[in-house]
């Protein structure tokens, strides 16, 4: 299987939305990271410069106002994705029911079912982890170094 699996994209066409919210939410998370970077920076700036803690107190409040606001991002982001996740899983759950209930209920090698159903089981939930990170992840890779060396630029 490929960095992205068509057939797992799929799968995923009923949670665009959120996964587009979860991608939309971690771009706003990269401007924030940009902005506390600035931030610091010019707090950095002020201080080795000579200037008292009045002169940078308006900085540290913008600073710890980006920290709250990056937490609260990061919390919507990981509710985004694990609520795409878990409807993708649950399809596909239901799918593997369904094809298993129309089998026969003995592999032709002798396996039982239910060995089948909760390894296929198990392989399902191992996918949470692609829904809800990876994919909204692999967006931002691509988007935050170009932003980063926009803003530098």
């Amino acid at each position: 299987m490929g960095a992205v699996d068509p057939r797992l994209l799929r799968r995923a066409r009923p949670v665009r939305t959120l996964l587009a919210l979860d991608t939309l939410l971690g771009a706003a998370a990269v401007a924030l990271v940009i902005a506390q970077a600035t931030l610091l920076a010019a707090v950095v700036a002020r201080a080795f410069d000579g200037r008292d803690v009045s002169a940078v107190r308006a900085g540290l409040v913008a600073l710890a106002l980006v920290f709250a606001a990056r937490g609260a991002l990061a919390w919507a982001m990981e509710i985004a994705g694990r609520r795409a996740a878990s409807s993708v899983l649950s399809e596909l759950r239901l799918a593997l029911a369904e094809r298993r209930l129309r089998a026969q209920p003995v592999a032709t090698d002798g396996t039982e079912a239910g060995e089948i159903a909760a390894a296929a089981v198990d392989g399902i939930g191992a996918l949470e982890g692609y829904f809800a990170r990876y994919l909204p992840q692999m967006v931002l890779a691509c988007l935050a170094p170009v932003v980063v060396l926009a803003w530098v630029a």
